[in-house]
């Protein structure tokens, strides 16, 4: 935990998993997918301030091996270098454990900021074409 930081945890068959963490402006929501990919909901600014907690959320993800993490960056409103480089360093982690990364329905801001640095080339980004609220699991408590 970073100061300024909120878990929220939820129990499963007795075990205690971190659900969600908020950090001043930013809201990472974790959940996996019946297909077996992580998913990383991510609403706010990702800046200097909340890029770290980005970067641990999704290493967590990322510790079983060949997982595919897709991180939902719909809500996002600003994304600096320390986010960008946040992102590169999740997709090196993935591919370093036989895994991948996806951007998933990246906002306008965001999107302009991968074109204008090319990431949008490099970087594997999907979009459904959906709305947050259609596309989403249900957000824990």
């Amino acid at each position: 935990m970073h100061y300024g930081e909120t878990a929220v945890y939820t129990r499963t068959g007795g075990k205690r998993e971190l659900v969600r963490t908020e950090v001043r402006g930013l809201r990472i929501a974790k959940h996996r997918r019946p297909d077996g990919s992580a998913l990383l909901v991510v609403t706010g600014d990702i800046d200097i301030s909340t890029s770290a907690q980005l970067r641990e959320a999704g290493l967590d993800m990322l510790r079983e091996p060949a997982v595919k993490l897709v991180i939902d960056l719909m809500d996002v409103t600003f994304l600096d270098s320390t986010g960008i480089g946040a992102l590169l360093e999740l997709r090196n982690g993935a591919s370093n454990t036989g895994g991948s990364l996806a951007l998933l329905d990246p906002s306008d801001n965001v999107m302009k900021v991968l074109e204008i640095t090319r990431l949008s080339d490099v970087l594997d980004i999907e979009r459904t074409g959906h709305s947050s609220a259609t596309h989403r699991p249900e957000q824990a408590p």
